[in-house]
């Protein structure tokens, strides 16, 4: 299936095209508009998620080393939080 003009067209940050190129994802997925948002990078979503996702009720788990930002953006929230040291990954034989 070919992309929409808006797609082909779409650079990095061009403001003007945000809003078709939204309309055009949710389109192509089946969804309301209203459902997705386009952002410049990973951080700011991945801020919102940990901090609509979290409370004191809901506890923060991560990985360590993991997503650094994310502790700070569960302070916010207050919630009881854990972090997990990664084991060294070993090959199967």
């Amino acid at each position: 299936m070919p992309f929409p003009p808006s797609f082909l067209s779409a650079g990095r940050y061009l403001d003007n095209l945000t809003e078709d190129l939204v309309n055009n994802f949710a389109q192509l997925e089946g969804l309301n508009p209203d459902y997705a948002h386009i952002f410049p990078g990973s951080s700011p979503p991945l801020r919102f998620a940990v901090v609509a996702f979290t409370s004191p009720q809901k506890s923060y788990v991560t990985a360590d080393p993991g997503y650094e930002a994310g502790m700070f953006a569960a302070a916010a929230t207050e919630p009881a939080w854990s972090k997990f040291r990664l084991r060294k990954l070993t090959r199967m034989t």
